[in-house]
């Protein structure tokens, strides 16, 4: 099944609030998802994000995260 500019952008913001939330369980309309960690949930963002960006005809971004850890 082939998602539609519409959907990818809900599950970007779905995403996005879950990350700013702390959550790890995302549901979206007819699925649930629960990610191993917030890096896992950035990770989908940016694939989205990819997605989004092939359907709209905008060149690729590339999404990088590094941290130094604990």
């Amino acid at each position: 099944m082939a998602l539609t500019l519409v959907q990818i952008t809900e599950y970007i913001t779905v995403l996005e609030t879950a990350l700013s939330r702390g959550e790890r369980r995302v549901q979206f309309a007819d699925r649930a998802v629960e990610y191993n960690s917030p890096d896992d949930i950035l990770k989908a963002i940016a694939y989205y994000k990819t997605l989004s960006g092939d359907l709209t005809g905008r060149p690729k971004q590339t999404l990088v995260v590094a941290s130094k850890g604990f």
